[in-house]
């Protein structure tokens, strides 16, 4: 029966055609399964991809018969390759090789052993007596790969390796010899040499070069070695599919683009649908090719891969190479209604985001996201960066009340806290929270960031005071304090817990612009002079003319430092830089503190030839003339700074304090008649009319304007101080308006500040007797029909 049975079921099996044997087969291994020539039978079976199910428990017992047979290394190396369980073959092998290890045709089963991973132990006594005795044959060049990726010491068979490849390192299959000593980081040097005469050989006729080319790259190997090699390989396999594995190795070591241009796009003329196109696409990208050259490609390719999930690497890529968003737009929405929760998902959301893509577009997506995988340290980047990126807070809201609020202790929780402020997210959210995590690490120096994050989004300081007092105890004096110095400062913090850190901080950090920060926002809260005195003292000494150094002039002046600190100094400085653009903040500064005009008389005048004429010099002019300085210096660079600004409503400052001082009429009437023509009616016009008449100028010039700054509703006090201004200076006081009675403010609460707005003045009302008299006395003053 055997004899008449087993040849079709051969015959099948020759034929490949599996189906058919299926239903013959169980009655034949009943049978005959266990006898020594089904070896056959289980060989073709598994070298064909039949059902391990179907032969298992029948191999088992053909292994307990004849487990020793030397032809039985054959049907071990099928079972293993096919995937078969190790346990299965195990104890046999073990057996077969103390009896058969040394035979030539064990290299089979070595080699199939270790390929799956089976341990080294159960062989490696055999392996190395066969390697003694045939390790310099041809079949020792497919033991050796599988010995590299199994063993941790790859050294131990270099001098074996040596001696092979001295024999046969010309041949093909050392290729795969070249490849695992690579791949599982051996010593480049080694193989250099061999490898330059097999890729001589081989290179332009070999299609496995590719694997030898992949591997020296991936290894670190130098580009120019291969260079010459690659381009005869591309000449000859350019187009095949697994020609990727060329492109993509010199793409990630750094190759330039140009050497594999033509070729990849041949390439992707014929292979561009290949789900494994993928992989080259993302090299492409990475690596900064133009983006241009695979758009089509990766259009024609999401059309058939778009929903798959390994399209996220494209996807990710383009992103990254900030492709247009409009190519792969709808196939990631595609994508994420199958694959939004997924792990990786993160990865494509942060791609998006950081190419600009609009945050709602993906909102609900991660909203889903977070929900699966809101502990992960992934979902704190990712929500951060979502908030930093303004994605709206309505998405990530739950996530950060029932992840980060809730756990204080996360790694990154602080970072979620201060992006969640920085977004302006309801501080009552995290308030709770950020007083937890700052009573657990509120010393730590990361812990600035949470202090500086609070004050600057809520300016409330009670929360941190008393944790930043124990932080400044520890770490006041680095370079990045300052920042938290300036928060506080801005946010109206007391200036108790920051007298002695920032004394010690300018000491240690006494030069740069943050420096200067420091000391300026300490000075402009009014905190106490000596604090920075020592910085200001030691910046003037080491540069006292020094171009920038006019900042520290400047501030110190402005917040009320004493004048003379840096008189001397300014004027060293002045006697260097004093036409320079910038030296303008000191003039400025020296005549508001109420410094003498004599120290920067001729600085100003050099300044002014040059800059005279530029917008801001008017307030220059405005503040020399408040200080009574010489109207030589000013008049005829005002003249071309009149010429070019004297119609704008800075202008009507410049004009008063002119004509304040005794400056000439001449220089200003006709620029005068034309501010007036805009400006009559501003609060600012008040003081111009004033001036004027107290100087002589003609009643004319100045009748029609304040007839119209009187009817537009001006305050009592202001309107008076001009009627008696007109009556001084002869005029009819018929001729002007009345002044309009209203609800405003009587006249004697008010002042009118140096920008023309009225302020209430404390301390000045009149009892209502003294303005009686008050009125009687003007009315007196002016007889009926005068």
């Amino acid at each position: 029966m055997s004899q008449a049975f087993e040849p079709t079921i051969n015959d099948l099996l020759a034929s490949g055609e599996l189906d058919r044997v299926r239903h013959k087969m169980e009655p034949w291994l009943a049978a005959y399964g266990d006898e020594r020539s089904a070896s056959y039978f289980y060989r073709d079976w598994l070298e064909l991809g039949g059902d391990l199910g179907l032969v298992r428990e029948p191999l088992q017992k053909w292994l307990a018969r004849h487990r020793e047979q030397p032809d039985a290394e054959y049907l071990y190396k099928a079972w293993l390759s096919a995937g078969g369980e190790l346990d299965l073959v195990c104890e046999p092998i073990r057996r077969w090789l103390a009896d058969h290890g040394e035979s030539i045709t064990a290299s089979y089963v070595y080699k199939a052993w270790l390929e799956r991973g089976g341990e080294l132990d159960l062989v490696s006594e055999h392996l190395e007596r066969w390697l003694e005795c045939h390790g310099t044959t041809e079949n020792a060049g497919f033991v050796y790969p599988a010995w590299l990726q199994a063993s941790d010491d790859i050294d131990c068979v270099r001098g074996l390796i040596s001696s092979w490849l001295g024999v046969h390192k010309n041949v093909g299959q050392a290729s795969y010899v070249y490849v695992a000593w690579l791949e599982e980081g051996g010593d480049r040097e080694f193989v250099r040499e061999p490898i330059r005469a097999w890729l001589a050989k081989h290179a332009g006729s070999h299609e496995e070069a590719q694997f030898v080319l992949g591997a020296w790259l991936d290894a670190g190997g130098d580009r120019e070695f291969v260079r010459e090699p690659i381009k005869a390989w591309q000449a000859a396999h350019g187009e095949l599919a697994s020609a990727s594995f060329v492109y993509t190795a010199w793409l990630r070591s750094g190759g330039e683009h140009k050497l594999i241009r033509k070729p990849l796009n041949r390439w992707l003329e014929r292979n561009y649908d290949m789900n494994s196109a993928r992989f080259l696409y993302g090299t492409w990208l990475k690596a900064g090719g133009d983006y241009r050259l695979v758009r089509e490609p990766i259009e024609r390719w999401l059309d058939s891969h778009a929903e798959t999930a390994e399209a996220s690497f494209v996807y990710i890529a383009w992103l990254n190479a900030k492709g247009d968003l409009g190519v792969v737009r709808e196939a990631i929405r595609a994508w994420l209604a199958l694959h939004c929760r997924i792990p990786e998902a993160h990865v494509l959301y942060m791609a998006w985001l950081e190419a600009d893509g609009d945050p709602s577009y993906i909102g609900e997506p991660v909203r889903r996201w977070l929900q699966s995988h809101g502990r992960s340290s992934n979902a704190q980047v990712l929500c951060r960066r979502w908030l930093e990126l303004e994605g709206r807070i309505e998405f990530v809201r739950d996530w950060v009340e029932e992840i980060a609020v809730s756990n204080p202790d996360l790694p990154d929780a602080r970072s979620v806290y201060t992006a969640w402020l920085k977004a302006g997210g309801e501080i009552v959210l995290v308030r709770d929270a950020v007083r937890s995590w700052i009573a657990s690490n509120g010393t730590k120096p990361i812990a600035r960031f949470v202090y500086w994050d609070w004050l600057r989004t809520t300016r409330e300081t009670g929360l941190v005071r008393d944790g930043m007092r124990a932080w400044l105890a520890c770490h006041c004096e680095r370079a990045d304090a300052n920042f938290l110095y300036r928060a506080w400062l801005e946010a109206g913090g007391d200036l108790e817990l920051l007298q002695e850190p920032i004394r010690r901080w300018l000491a240690v950090h006494t030069g740069g612009d943050q420096a200067g920060a420091v000391a300026r926002r300490w000075l402009e809260r009014k905190g106490e002079a000596g604090v920075v005195r020592a910085w200001v003292e030691g910046a003037v000494a080491r540069e006292p003319t020094a171009p920038s150094t006019f900042t520290i002039y400047s501030w110190w002046l402005k917040c009320g430092g004493e004048l003379t600190l840096v008189r001397r100094p300014i004027g060293s400085w002045l006697g260097v830089n004093g036409a320079l653009e910038d030296a303008r903040y000191i003039y400025s500064a020296w005549l508001k503190a109420g410094g003498e005009p004599d120290l920067i008389r001729v600085g100003l005048r050099k300044w002014a030839e040059n800059h005279g004429d530029s917008p801001h010099a008017g307030g220059i002019y405005h503040d020399w003339l408040e200080r009574s300085g010489e109207l030589a210096v000013i008049r005829e660079p005002l003249r071309r700074w009149l010429a070019c600004h004297g119609t704008t409503g800075s202008a009507g400052f410049v004009y008063y304090g002119w004509l304040k001082v005794g400056g000439e009429l001449e220089l200003v009437r006709d620029l005068v008649c034309q501010w007036l023509s805009t400006h009559a009616c501003t609060p600012v016009a008040g003081y111009v009319y004033r001036v004027w008449l107290a100087s002589g100028g003609d009643l004319e010039v100045v009748h029609e304007p304040i007839n119209r700054w009187l009817a537009a509703g001006t305050r009592p006090g202001s309107a008076r101080i001009i009627r008696r201004a007109w009556c001084d200076a002869g005029g009819n006081p018929h001729a002007i308006g009345s002044v309009r009675d209203s609800a405003q403010t009587p006249v004697s609460l008010w002042a009118i500040d140096a920008a023309g707005r009225a302020e209430p003045r404390r301390g000045t009302r009149r009892s209502g007797r003294a303005r009686a008299t008050r009125s009687r006395q003007k009315t007196r003053r002016w007889p009926t029909g005068e």
